[in-house]
């Protein structure tokens, strides 16, 4: 069913949106708390 598809998609969007929204705070807190620690790319390879 189209309906369903399009809101799963919509719902993907979403979900994806905040937990970019959600690391990118998480890391401009991180790199603002320790600027020197380097492990967060182990994490997060960017």
């Amino acid at each position: 069913m189209p309906t369903r598809k399009a809101e799963r998609l919509a719902l993907a969007m979403l979900a994806d949106s905040v937990v970019a929204r959600f690391a990118a705070d998480w890391k401009r807190c991180r790199r603002s708390e320790v600027p020197s620690n380097r492990r967060n790319n182990v994490m997060e390879p960017d």
